[in-house]
């Protein structure tokens, strides 16, 4: 190997200086390809509503490594090798959009639902078609593939790799649920009204997104500015993520679950989200790289020719998010009856000690008491109301009704025996050194 002095025929290959020759790169090139070309063949040469969650784990993981093969020898900064680079990319994210709408698909009758009509005309259908134009893009960026693969004098193979399907949209025998619960169920303290109280806050959380845009594409496009952000993608699924992983850590299996099925329900629409979560994720992720990365460039060129970005962002919108918040939406009431159903509602009003007002501090302290039982908790002052979670809220709140020395606390008897511990405490204006044990949680660490 020597140094080259035309970049556009070269590969860095690292620190020393040294490049591979386009003409040695070419062979290394398509052993690390390894059966994608065939893969890609079976899957343009079938009808995307034939494809399986297997081919498409398949394609992201070869894409995946073949995209890390090509950034660790400088792809993106060669000519020869820049669009192969980015068609790879493309297709990785791609599929990673995809797989969870065919994983959900696949699941659709093994969950329990509200309202079966729903699923079957509604979220069905439509989960379907997002998948189904995922697919046509795709098939096209595949092709494009293939075409830049020849044009770059590699050979591109004939024949096909086709895998079995792992089976969709059928109920499939499961073993019985005979398995005795380790617990009983415990008197208010409740795992499922946490989980619960957690959904809601989970679904207030998606609330901007009922301001849904008009089918404008500028209009779809500064809502994704707004709302859907890869960083807001990314902790709304790791959210919704960490509810389900709650469930099946404190809820799945108990006494409590075996005596409320609707807490398998409310378990079963939070997975429906987050599939729909780690589709938007993907695609925002790949929308935001090429929209802000060479932005005019030859990468923008190749995101627009083989994707498009009106289109991305029609199906990020239009399935990922608005079909996410329905299944968060069915729900809410559900949420709301479990919660009553499994804690003990109560209220308590309470007057401001001598000297002590509502500033951040106490209210921070409200705040963590809420977050640490999970069940809604509401402060009413003057007649209005917010969300003890919430700081924002109650300084809001606080600020609006500074003559009020009269608080009340809305909730279960957890947080309101807290709640109320903390005023007989002059919540902790004088220090927290003399705070009862069980409120120990709210010294600093």
């Amino acid at each position: 190997m020597t140094k080259p002095s035309n970049r556009e025929s070269t590969l860095g290959i690292g620190s020393e200086g040294q490049f591979f020759s386009r003409e040695d790169f070419l062979p290394l090139l398509a052993a690390q390809a390894g059966d994608l070309p065939l893969l890609a063949n079976g899957l343009m040469e079938s009808n995307p509503e034939q494809w399986t969650q297997r081919q498409l784990h398949h394609l992201h993981g070869a894409t995946t490594d073949l995209e890390a093969f090509l950034d660790a020898h400088q792809a993106r900064q060669n000519k020869a090798f820049f669009r192969i680079r980015e068609i790879v990319a493309l297709v990785r994210w791609l599929a990673a959009g995809t797989i969870p709408l065919l994983h959900l698909h696949s699941r659709l009758p093994l969950y329990s639902v509200p309202r079966v009509e729903w699923v079957k005309n509604e979220l069905g259908p439509e989960l379907r078609k997002a998948a189904l134009e995922l697919g046509e893009i795709i098939g096209k960026t595949l092709q494009g593939l293939r075409d830049e693969w020849v044009r770059c004098e590699l050979a591109w193979p004939d024949g096909a790799l086709r895998m079995d399907s792992l089976g969709q949209g059928k109920r499939a025998k499961t073993l019985p649920k005979d398995r005795v619960s380790a617990a009983p169920e415990r008197e208010w303290d409740s795992a499922g009204a946490r989980l619960a109280g957690t959904f809601l806050t989970l679904a207030e959380g998606v609330a901007p997104f009922l301001a849904h845009p008009g089918p404008d594409a500028v209009q779809i496009r500064e809502f994704m500015q707004r709302f859907c952000t890869e960083e807001m993608a990314r902790q709304a699924e790791a959210r919704i993520h960490s509810f389900q992983s709650s469930y099946d850590t404190h809820v799945a299996g108990s006494a409590e679950e075996e005596n409320h099925p609707s807490l398998e329900t409310l378990r079963g629409l939070g997975s429906m989200a987050l599939h729909f979560s780690e589709m938007v994720t993907a695609l925002t992720h790949l929308y935001e790289r090429h929209d802000f990365y060479d932005r005019q460039g030859e990468s923008r060129q190749v995101f627009r020719a083989m994707v498009g970005e009106d289109k991305i962002c029609s199906i990020i919108v239009n399935y990922g998010i608005k079909k996410g918040w329905e299944c968060m939406n069915e729900g809410i009431p559900i949420a709301k009856e479990l919660i009553s159903a499994l804690t003990l509602q109560g209220e308590v009003e309470l007057e401001l000690p001598e000297g002590v007002q509502l500033h951040a501090r106490p209210l921070s302290l409200f705040a963590h008491i809420a977050q640490k039982h999970g069940t809604p908790l509401t402060m009413v002052l003057g007649g209005e109301s917010a969300n003890a979670a919430s700081i924002m809220q109650m300084l809001i709140l606080a600020g609006s009704h500074t003559k009020y020395r009269k608080v009340t606390f809305v909730g279960d008897q957890a947080p309101l025996k807290d709640i109320q511990s903390l005023f007989e405490a002059r919540l902790g204006e004088d220090g927290m050194e003399d705070f009862p044990t069980h409120l120990g949680y709210l010294r600093p660490t």
